[in-house]
């Protein structure tokens, strides 16, 4: 994990939450993700469970009420749970993702607006 986003997840200004979701991904592509990042499996296993002590998993059922209005409003179905989820709690989204950025219904904070917020 690069120093910028550590810094992000671990200061308590912020709440971060995201959909369960999230965690199915995490796993599924768990191979791809630790060969990229060139570290031992065990190694992402730790990094991983140390992350979600700074991140609250929302289940699907918080969210899935929503969906349909997310899927409206976003083109790329792997964001739709993130969107619905924001919709739902009504808060913003950190992401330097392009495709948030096409949608003006939820707040999208950059990596960069972040790292401002934190300087304040």
């Amino acid at each position: 994990m690069n120093p910028i986003s550590r810094r992000i997840l671990t200061d308590s200004k912020f709440e971060l939450i995201t959909p369960d979701f999230t965690l199915g991904e995490l796993y599924k592509h768990k191979v791809e993700i630790y060969q990229k990042a060139k570290v031992p499996e065990d190694y992402f296993n730790v990094l991983i469970n140390l992350i979600l002590t700074y991140i609250e998993i929302i289940p699907f059922s918080d969210y899935k009420d929503i969906l349909n209005e997310a899927k409206r409003l976003i083109k790329d179905r792997q964001d739709v749970p993130f969107l619905a989820l924001a919709l739902t709690k009504n808060i913003p989204i950190w992401s330097d993702d392009e495709h948030f950025q096409k949608q003006s219904k939820v707040k999208i904070f950059k990596t960069v607006d972040l790292l401002r917020l934190l300087r304040k």
